[in-house]
């Protein structure tokens, strides 16, 4: 399920307290506001700072994903004020969070009528938010395309058999042994890949998580034999070409 979670602001500075209202008020609307609008609130995060120059680790957090929670689709606030006066960096909030596909919803906006937020401001916003991912997401992939066309693996989990050290993928002595075996088995005995897992299975052997081989877990080293052969698979094309790494085969 989505998940919702509400930001409080509160001063501790008396002077400035009176421009927020208090904890307990702002608790109440975004419960409030949750409960009439059918979300999922899993929490309610309350920072606590002097005044409105104060730092907001907690509310940086959230901006810049520190957290790391994907399953966040709405952060809610009482008032846009919680998230700052100026109606620029409100925007620039509801960006950041936008390119995460996670909203920012203000029960009340109280900026200034010169400062006022139109719904094509805020809408241009999420659009500009949508085609900054795209473009990330293009940057990625071609990045990724680069390392390939060099000879390199792609970023992430090392295949079977190779593990990452500094940068590189090295061969994990243990792993390589079973790359050969299952190859082996196929190659030379005509074993299946059915069989093969039975096989590793009955003889204690473990996939790198720990769990027992299946089929489909046996097939993917087979279908990669050109990367135990030491070569990698060119983008976009059925052509192999000799990568970085060492060969297992």
């Amino acid at each position: 399920m989505d998940k919702v979670i509400g930001y409080v602001k509160v001063f501790l500075s008396e002077k400035q307290s009176a421009l927020l209202p208090g904890q307990i008020k702002q608790k109440n609307e975004i419960k409030k506001y949750c409960e009439n609008n059918r979300l999922f609130l899993e929490k309610i995060i309350v920072e606590k700072v002097f005044d409105e120059k104060s730092d907001t680790p907690i509310l940086n957090d959230i901006l810049y994903k520190k957290n790391n929670d994907d399953k966040l689709r709405k952060v809610v606030v009482f008032k846009s004020s919680v998230i700052g006066t100026d109606s620029r960096f409100y925007l620039y909030c509801c960006f950041l969070l936008a390119k995460r596909e996670v909203e920012l919803v203000s029960i009340k906006e109280d900026f200034t009528k010169e400062s006022r937020i139109t719904p094509k401001e805020k809408g241009l916003v999420y659009a500009m938010a949508f085609y900054d991912k795209k473009r990330m997401g293009f940057l990625l992939k071609e990045g990724r395309t680069q390392k390939r066309l060099s000879g390199e693996l792609i970023p992430g989990a090392s295949p079977y058999g190779y593990k990452k050290i500094n940068g590189q993928y090295e061969i994990d002595a243990s792993e390589a042994e079973v790359v050969k075996l299952i190859f082996k088995m196929k190659e030379k005995q005509n074993k299946s890949a059915n069989k093969i897992a039975d096989f590793l299975n009955k003889n204690g052997i473990q996939t790198r998580q720990g769990k027992i081989w299946r089929n489909v877990s046996v097939c993917n080293i087979l279908n990669n034999k050109k990367v135990y052969q030491g070569y990698i698979l060119l983008p976009g094309t059925n052509t192999y070409k000799k990568g970085h790494h060492a060969p297992i085969l």
